[in-house]
């Protein structure tokens, strides 16, 4: 009977171990796998993955994405890991690589300066344990300057006056082109230096400019700020702050008491050529043949208020498939004309684009800074108010810096983040 009890005791013990032992396999296989989320985003030492979007991340960076557990790689695609840029939502190129639970990104060329990136992962990347990952956003905006695409021109005054836009073409002036320039803090600690203009004698001659001006597409962007208040006594002091070959080519130009801001131009139409102003009085005035917008700054001043003792970044554009100019203003458009408004018949409605008028001005090609054209042109024989050796004749006396050349139009949404990235 003993013998009987002892068994029967084993037997029990054995299935209570028994019991034990599938309940902890029961407990195990039940356990679910973790949840897959977002540990960090990284751009070296950069953190992408903060509350707030990243700024001034390296245009080399390589992406570093670490999950809380290890990863599916065939959910790891380049469909699942998305990578544009913001502004026109273009897909940017990369490489994928998984490890793990770290995924790297790398971009197949440098990013663009300046821009705004938005990367996304889909819901659909999951990890081994078959766990899927909410869908994650974010976005950051890349070190420097924002350039749009053909860029043909830049003087960014870093001490010297050459052309760092690497065009292929020779915009750097000779040491006897530029007269009494200095080199100065600029608007900003991003920005570096500007050129500093004396508004009697300074200059800059740009040669091999006429290929700036000879396109169907055309944008110039630049800052300036002014050595002086406009004030009422003040009032016989214009500004030409840049030109080639004058209004044979172009030239920017303040006029005295700041009533207004234009940029001259050739334009190049069916048997000839013809000088036309875009130009802005910051008053809302459509009185004009061809004017279809021209902002009112009338309450808040004037253009004397918005340029006096203030950086100022001017753009001006011109659209041959429009036929349309347009001034732009720390950003904000100033002033439209369309040449399709011009009187039926009328050359300008054959306009094809900007260009040279070789013929109406001598034969040197230098785009002259800091004065309405270079100083063989501007000998008084040509343009008798613009004479370079009159240091009273409207020199340009201030800062310049960022001049940029575009054979293209740039849009709105170009223009406004050129001034969001350069006033950074």
């Amino acid at each position: 009977m003993k013998k009987t009890k002892w068994i029967l005791s084993i037997v029990v013990a054995m299935g209570a171990v028994a019991a034990m032992m599938l309940m902890e396999s029961c407990s195990k296989s039940d356990t679910p796998p973790p949840a897959l989320t977002l540990v960090s985003l990284t751009a070296g030492t950069i953190d992408l993955n903060g509350a707030t979007s990243a700024v001034k991340v390296p245009a080399n960076s390589t992406i570093i994405a670490t999950f809380s557990t290890t990863l599916d790689p065939a959910t790891v695609t380049d469909a699942n890991i998305t990578f544009v840029r913001d502004y026109d939502q273009s897909a940017t190129a990369k490489t994928i690589a998984v490890s793990g639970n770290t995924v790297t990104i790398t971009p197949s060329a440098a990013l663009h300066t300046g821009e705004l990136y938005d990367l996304g992962i889909s819901s659909t990347v999951k990890s081994t344990g078959g766990k899927f990952i909410d869908q994650v956003a974010r976005t950051f905006t890349t070190a420097g300057f924002f350039t749009p695409a053909n860029q043909i021109a830049h003087w960014g005054f870093e001490g010297n006056a050459n052309d760092d836009a690497g065009s292929g073409t020779n915009y750097n002036p000779q040491t006897s082109g530029i007269v009494n320039i200095s080199y100065v803090a600029g608007r900003n600690s991003d920005a570096g230096q500007a050129a500093s203009f004396d508004g009697k004698t300074s200059i800059i001659e740009v040669p091999n400019a006429a290929s700036l001006i000879n396109t169907t597409d055309f944008t110039l962007s630049f800052w300036v700020k002014l050595s002086y208040n406009i004030t009422a006594a003040n009032d016989t002091v214009g500004q030409f702050v840049m030109g080639l070959g004058g209004f044979d080519g172009f030239e920017w130009e303040f006029s005295n008491k700041l009533k207004d801001g234009k940029m001259a131009a050739q334009y190049k139409y069916t048997g000839g050529s013809g000088s036309q102003d875009l130009w802005m009085d910051c008053t809302g005035n459509l009185g004009w043949q061809g004017w279809t917008y021209s902002k009112d700054l009338s309450a808040s001043g004037g253009l004397p208020a918005a340029l006096n003792g203030k950086w100022t970044q001017m753009v001006c554009t011109y659209a041959s498939a429009t036929k349309i100019g347009s001034i732009y203003m720390n950003g904000t458009l100033m002033k439209t004309q369309n040449f399709n408004n011009w009187p039926s018949g009328d050359n300008f409605q054959s306009v094809t684009g900007l260009t040279l008028n070789t013929a109406g001005v001598s034969a040197s090609s230098n785009l002259a800074l800091g004065y309405y054209c270079d100083r063989a042109t501007g000998a008084g024989s040509i343009f008798p108010w613009a004479t370079y050796s009159d240091v009273t004749s409207n020199h340009f006396n201030g800062l310049m810096d960022d001049v940029r050349i575009f054979n293209r139009a740039l849009t709105p949404a170009e223009v406004t983040l050129v001034y969001n990235s350069e006033n950074q």
